[in-house]
């Protein structure tokens, strides 16, 4: 149950981390282009 809850928080965090990642790099991409 413990060890459950560690393997979802941690996917969770990885996809904001993923999601943060592609966000940025889209923001660096419009300012490259503008």
């Amino acid at each position: 149950m413990f060890e459950n809850s560690i393997v979802v928080a941690f996917s969770i965090e990885r996809s904001f981390w993923t999601f943060g990642v592609m966000c940025s790099t889209l923001v660096l991409w419009i300012k490259f282009f503008d």
